[in-house]
């Protein structure tokens, strides 16, 4: 209850916050949950997708969909084997970006 009233609170931060930083919401949202009220969120194992206000979502996080969450600080770009046959994934920049860290870190074997 008191992270919904955080969550729910969040704007009343804003101001004060943006004399130090620029205002991006995930980075807003995590300043505010872990970094100001001090929650711990550690233990959540969810994805979520962006959806505009057309109801699409987000084009970057169309592949979440079908991410194995097996492994949650890789990006396997393994949607794209999960994802029903019929469905065209195009992996977006961002996974790209983190697959080609992970084989270059040794995280993840290049296929």
């Amino acid at each position: 209850q008191d992270v919904a009233r955080a969550f729910g609170e969040r704007a009343n931060l804003m101001r004060g916050y943006a004399r130090s930083a620029f205002i991006r919401s995930e980075s807003y949202l995590k300043w505010v949950i872990v970094d100001h009220h001090h929650f711990d969120v550690t233990f959540l194992t969810t994805r979520a997708q962006r959806m505009r206000a057309t109801g699409q979502v987000a084009t970057n996080d169309i592949c979440l969909c079908w991410c194995s969450l097996a492994d949650r600080k890789l990006c396997r770009g393994d949607c794209r084997r999960l994802a029903p046959e019929d469905v065209d994934i195009p992996l977006p920049d961002w996974a790209l970006k983190q697959r080609d860290r992970d084989v270059a870190s040794g995280k993840l074997d290049p296929d």
